[in-house]
């Protein structure tokens, strides 16, 4: 969602930038006149040109500044929402001291359990902090345990 922000702000400073751009374009096609007309027509035409990139100027200024707000207050919504981790390593370190607390057996029969209820390799490998192949391979291994004891 944030990024839509970023990318709606961005997307609608483009659209005004180019829509100015032919603003400016399409006024230019005039007819040429002689002499000292042409010289004060020619002066008019650099006033009416300076006007608008000033216009422009400002324009983009506040578009600018809008985008920069939004961008500000996307950042403060992101660091509010995600506790952010130094590093791998302690994620890591984290995870494993969950899973080091927990026997061995214990971990292999929660992952049966929740296969026997019907949940997935990919569920159970979430809901654990498994991987899915792990998951798979304790899976596969009680099949074959169970089919050797019948």
């Amino acid at each position: 969602m944030p990024w839509f922000l970023i990318v709606s702000g961005v997307i609608l400073f483009l659209v005004g930038v180019v829509l100015k751009y032919h603003q400016l374009k399409t006024g230019q096609v005039k007819s040429e006149p002689e002499g000292e007309e042409q010289d004060l027509l020619g002066e008019a035409d650099l006033i009416k040109h300076r006007d608008k990139l000033q216009e422009i100027n400002h324009d983009l200024d506040r578009l600018i500044n809008q985008i920069n707000d939004r961008e500000k207050i996307i950042k403060e919504l992101l660091e509010e929402k995600i506790p952010v981790k130094e590093n791998f390593r302690e994620i890591f370190k984290d995870n494993y001291r969950q899973n080091k607390a927990l026997p061995i057996a214990s971990k292999y029969a929660q992952v049966i359990a929740l296969s026997r209820q019907g949940l997935t390799c990919q569920d159970i490998a979430e809901k654990l902090d498994f991987g899915v192949r792990e998951t798979k391979l304790i899976l596969k291994f009680y099949q074959k345990e169970e089919d050797s004891v019948v």
